[in-house]
């Protein structure tokens, strides 16, 4: 549950920024500086002893930032905050836990809902940031209609969207949290 969280902490050291004192992940950041420092490419053919904390994480997890730590350029923050998202969200969607399922599917498809709306709005091209697949992805992917073609009858769409409608931010936050 508090995957999403750690992952953003994870990304913020490799992106060399401070973890927020307040941060509401559960691994400490000397666990995630003791994972960065075992997977970085390693020229000296050094022996390295494994961290503990590579036992609990998701494979995904180990290889995705692997493969961060051996690019030459730094890339796009956003490009890898998706990936590791996309990765997360493939996880919890097929976890054995049929509450973990149900609502990392709905959350998912909250973010994707205000992510196509807001992408719309402000002209930008959102298509590649949706995580998953599916009738409600491609059409909010595809769709030029007003309402990506989800119309009345998907009743979280309806009420995003009305959501999305208000002027203040504060007040859009709260009704989607509600």
């Amino acid at each position: 549950m508090y995957l999403p969280q750690d992952l953003d902490n994870l990304l913020k050291l490799l992106y060399n920024k401070d973890m927020d004192a307040s941060s509401q992940g559960l691994i400490p950041e000397s666990a995630w500086q003791s994972l960065i420092a075992y997977l970085k490419p390693n020229p000296d053919n050094e022996m390295r002893i494994k961290p503990q904390i590579c036992k609990q994480l998701p494979t995904f997890v180990l290889s995705l930032t692997k493969e961060f730590l051996q690019l030459e350029t730094e890339p796009e923050q956003i490009e890898w905050e998706t990936r590791f998202l996309v990765s997360f969200y493939e996880l919890a969607i097929n976890h054995r836990n049929k509450y973990i399922r149900a609502w990392f599917s709905y959350n998912r498809d909250i973010q994707n809902i205000l992510i196509a709306l807001t992408g719309r709005k402000y002209d930008y091209p959102f298509a590649k940031y949706l995580i998953g697949s599916g009738e409600t992805v491609d059409k909010l992917s595809r769709s030029t209609a007003p309402d990506f073609g989800l119309g009345k009858q998907h009743q979280l769409f309806d009420n995003l969207s009305r959501i999305f409608e208000q002027y203040g931010i504060i007040d859009r936050e709260r009704n989607v949290d509600a």
